[in-house]
């Protein structure tokens, strides 16, 4: 993929500061963590691993939360510039092509949703 494909994706990755950014995870992956995750520590990358590994039953608004993470976006770039080059920002273009490809994205990608979720719980 070229560096505009990345940089399309990048650009289209809009980003809440990041304190915000973790408010909105914690409103949305709260009951997906305790329900998902139920007993399983929040630190040492149980949780991440976890979330990981339940990626496909958050709900919506926990996986939409965070698809926005800078660290997310991050560590995704390439992944998603390679796995949705067509999808076109807002109308949920993104998150649709994300879910999809979920299982094809690098483990550093899948890792970084883990950690961003791991991150909230911990923290909060």
């Amino acid at each position: 993929m070229g560096r505009s494909c990345l940089a399309l994706a990048l650009a289209f990755l809009s980003v809440l500061p990041a304190s915000a950014q973790y408010m909105e995870i914690i409103a949305a992956c709260r009951l997906d963590g305790k329900q998902l995750c139920a007993g399983v520590a929040p630190e040492g990358g149980q949780l991440g691993r976890c979330i990981d590994q339940n990626f496909a039953a958050l709900s919506e608004g926990c996986k939409a939360a965070l698809v926005r993470i800078a660290a997310v976006r991050k560590a995704c770039g390439a992944d998603i510039a390679q796995q949705c080059p067509h999808a076109k920002p807002g109308e949920g273009q993104l998150l649709l092509c994300v879910k999809a490809h979920y299982a094809a994205l690098s483990a550093p990608c899948r890792e970084a949703f883990g950690r961003a979720a791991e991150r909230n719980v911990r923290d909060h």
